[in-house]
């Protein structure tokens, strides 16, 4: 419960003035133009909504002992708004680690039925057509820095918008089904241990900041496994998915069945990609603090997987200040590692993260010469006066 009736607010107040001296004044003080709490229309509530969280992060750090169970009730449906935002700030006043520690068990055992992607030949194959025939091989764009960096600001805009507007399905959705419930729990601890990784980091040994980055990393790949498998698979979706189709009013039977089939299976591979890039993303956004670069490289040595390889690179380019030398080696390790005839689709993904940094950031022209030259691209010199910005 975020907010108080008049009624019950006044019975806190009387029962809390009879355990300690305070003044009617620092109450008054509550409710003033930069007070804590606010009056509206008879509910009494926090003026900054994450106040409540604040506040209620603290007293269960300091009473973790007898509230246990209800934390770890909390963790088990982290997926939910609440408890999600309640496990980050009691995260952030603990002074231990129980919390993170149970935080990490319960994202290692969700969906743990499942292996963390490698994004193999093998594994990607299902998308090969689709990167051949519907994926271009170069991102169209105005050209200008500075527009496309506020079309991307735009679209994060409204990607946060719909994911907080979704959490009432989503909580709903995982109530009625296990596997989901997994899904959604994984997927939001995930950003519960990148809350840790980003207030946290000063305070925890190098041992476990490297547990918690692997955990985030092999819980993405988890997630991204759901969607890969053999091209049976994905057959059988769009038969379902047509059967489903042919039953509703938006049917149109002037067109053959082959081409329905054709369409769906096009949208649904599509989709299915996007859920394995996503997830591979979701985990880079996640650990994309630039001290973490000793403990993700080394990880990265360790699991040696075109997977990892992706996750590294995509760090590389979110926490880089600029294109720079190593950048560039990363780059091209990728290119000449993961070459069109050996997965095209880490060559593809690779091509187009690169070409996006490449139209949302400024780089020097010789190593955009290096970009368009290993991508097999035409290149086009940006303006002198452009490029001179990061000489």
């Amino acid at each position: 419960m975020d907010c108080l009736t008049e009624n019950q607010f006044n019975e806190f107040k009387v029962e809390y003035s009879s355990e300690y001296i305070i003044k009617n004044a620092i109450f008054n003080r509550l409710f003033s133009e930069y007070g804590l709490l606010t009056n509206n229309s008879g509910k009494i509530e926090f003026a900054i909504s994450y106040s409540y969280y604040f506040f209620l992060g603290k007293y269960l750090t300091d009473n973790y002992a007898d509230h246990k169970e209800d934390i770890s009730a909390m963790v088990e449906s982290s997926f939910a708004r609440h408890n999600s935002l309640t496990l980050i700030f009691t995260i952030h006043h603990a002074n231990d680690i129980s919390i993170i520690d149970e935080i990490l068990a319960h994202t290692m055992c969700a969906i743990d039925d499942i292996a963390p992607a490698k994004l193999t030949k093998e594994e990607t194959s299902i998308y090969n057509e689709l990167l051949h025939n519907v994926i271009p091989e170069k991102l169209e764009s105005s050209c200008e820095v500075d527009l496309e960096r506020t079309k991307e600001r735009e679209l994060r805009t409204k990607h946060e918008e719909n994911i907080s507007s979704s959490d009432e399905k989503i909580e709903r959705l995982a109530s009625k089904d296990e596997t989901l419930n997994q899904v959604f729990q994984c997927n939001k601890n995930i950003e519960i241990l990148s809350q840790i990784l980003k207030n946290k980091t000063g305070s925890l040994k190098k041992s476990k900041i490297a547990e918690i980055v692997e955990t985030i990393c092999d819980a993405g790949l988890r997630l991204a496994s759901i969607m890969l498998g053999d091209d049976r698979e994905i057959k059988a979706c769009v038969k379902f998915v047509y059967e489903q189709y042919k039953k509703s009013e938006n049917y149109d039977s002037s067109k053959t069945d082959s081409f329905h089939l054709n369409e769906i299976h096009k949208m649904v591979t599509f989709r299915g990609m996007v859920w394995v890039l996503s997830s591979v993303e979701k985990s880079a956004k996640a650990i994309n603090k630039p001290e973490l670069r000793e403990i993700i490289t080394d990880l990265v040595s360790e699991k040696n997987s075109p997977a990892y390889h992706l996750i590294k690179y995509f760090y590389m380019l979110d926490t880089s200040t600029q294109f720079d030398e190593n950048l560039k080696q990363e780059f091209e390790f990728m290119i000449k590692n993961y070459t069109r005839d050996k997965s095209i689709f880490m060559n593809r993904i690779v091509s187009i993260r690169t070409q996006h940094y490449e139209k949302t950031h400024r780089i020097k022209e010789k190593y955009r010469q290096t970009i368009f030259s290993l991508l097999k691209l035409k290149h086009k010199k940006v303006d002198v006066k452009l490029d001179a910005l990061n000489l």
